[in-house]
């Protein structure tokens, strides 16, 4: 079955460029069996609504557009830091009990041999075990304010992004983490052939490590790369 697979849009940041890419989005998902949200679609964090009350109207409407234009496909959210709080996760419980092809995940997604998730886990120091600890400060939070976004955006300006990322997340130790947390977390991952994940914001297409292939569509930021993913998908 064909899949569709994005991350890390960033939608409602102030610095997000998915503008660009969301008419392309939509084009592929007509075309699709599975469309895959793998974390950080929103961000809270950063929103332009202000708080996350504010901000949730706006999330639901654009998953329940989505999901009715896309009605034959199966559509799976799978959250990540900036899009993990309850009260978001809520309203996914709610969209799902609406449309039976709308499903969520708060970690990982497996489908045939395929495994998807977000990739927050890679996050230097993190523990296997760690992730809930670590998305603590995401999901209980106050958005940021506007001298905080002016300095975000001036740090974006300069690249700052661009130099942290790559020195936090670098391939090897990334993909390392990645499968010591999928070893842990399901006990037929042998069996698992390719892994699609986000969060690094780095694009990384066809990396073949310990045995897999992995992929990441990178983020529509300034400075980074991005593409919109596809793949066939085992049932």
């Amino acid at each position: 079955m064909k899949a569709v697979i994005t991350s890390d849009l960033h939608l409602f940041s102030q610095r997000t460029l998915a503008g660009d890419f969301l008419a392309e989005f939509q084009r592929r998902c007509r075309t699709a069996d599975t469309i895959v949200l793998v974390g950080d679609i929103f961000d809270f964090r950063w929103s332009v609504h202000g708080s996350i009350a504010e901000s949730l109207p706006h999330a639901s409407a654009w998953l329940a557009e989505l999901c009715t234009a896309n009605h034959d496909a199966a559509v799976y959210y799978i959250v990540g830091n900036h899009d993990c709080a309850p009260e978001f996760t809520t309203s996914l419980d709610q969209l799902a009990d609406r449309r039976p092809g709308f499903h969520w995940k708060a970690d990982w997604l497996r489908l045939g041999s395929t495994a998807f998730l977000h990739g927050d886990i890679a996050h230097p120091g993190l523990r296997t075990d760690g992730l809930l600890d670590y998305r603590r400060q995401f999901t209980h939070h106050r958005p940021r304010g506007t001298w905080m976004n002016r300095l975000y955006t001036f740090a974006v300006a300069a690249r700052a992004h661009v130099i942290g990322a790559n020195i936090l997340y670098r391939t090897n130790p990334v993909l390392r983490r990645i499968e010591r947390y999928l070893t842990a977390n399901d006990p037929s991952a042998a069996s698992i052939r390719e892994v699609y994940f986000g969060h690094t914001h780095r694009r990384l297409r066809g990396f073949e490590y310990g045995g897999r292939i992995y992929h990441n569509g990178g983020a529509p930021m300034p400075g980074m790369e991005f593409e919109i993913l596809e793949a066939e998908i085992d049932e």
